[in-house]
């Protein structure tokens, strides 16, 4: 299936799309319960500082259930990487979805040289560097872990399948309507990965 395809069979069900996504927040009906640690990324996360990678981006990873190396976190925080990012970062917009950011995720860009700064780094892989940079650019980096990649499947570019797929102005007022009590600064990226992941994180 296409990620379009994926992304609507998990929105289907608006109601079941909502319960998922409301319970990871403990809002809506389940207000007063208690939110999953990942709904306090985009809480902890440095937005403040967008062109510099600080000490909230990392503790806001964890949140996510991965922890970024302490040499990496050395190398983001006091060492070179901090002039590299950050000269990275100062060339990626924060005020573009994905969807209308065509030429900023070509691999040429920015936004992909980062990327390739960030992989493999003291073993930093796809999970860890979309996090950091979804910390940084929630807008325009997806989110990518062992549960969305069993359930889109292999890509070689899954920001431009993300892309394509949320192009369909259809899809995305569906998915704002699933997650339509979500707390300030959800991005959509993170509204299709937080009922993705709850509706999925259990199947093998």
């Amino acid at each position: 299936m296409s990620f379009r395809d994926v992304i609507f069979s998990n929105f289907e069900s608006i109601e079941r799309a909502q319960a998922a996504f409301d319970e990871y927040f403990a809002v809506g009906k389940f207000g007063g319960g208690i939110p999953y640690t990942g709904s306090k990324f985009e809480a902890i996360a440095d937005f403040e500082n967008p062109n510099e990678f600080t000490g909230r981006d990392i503790v806001a990873v964890s949140m996510l259930s991965v922890n970024v190396p302490a040499q990496v976190s050395i190398w983001l925080l006091l060492g070179e990487g901090r002039g590299i990012t950050g000269k990275l970062l100062e060339q990626i917009p924060t005020n573009l979805d994905i969807w209308e950011a065509e030429e900023h995720l070509e691999k040429c860009k920015p936004l992909w040289k980062l990327w390739e700064k960030l992989i493999g780094r003291h073993g930093v892989g796809d999970t860890i560097s979309s996090k950091l940079l979804a910390a940084k650019r929630p807008r325009l980096a997806p989110i990518w872990d062992s549960v969305v990649g069993r359930v889109f499947g292999s890509s070689e570019d899954y920001g431009r399948e993300f892309r394509i797929a949320l192009e369909e102005s259809e899809l995305r007022e569906r998915v704002l309507l699933a997650t339509k009590n979500a707390p300030l600064n959800i991005s959509m990226l993170r509204r299709v990965d937080v009922v993705i992941w709850m509706l999925n994180r259990t199947q093998r």
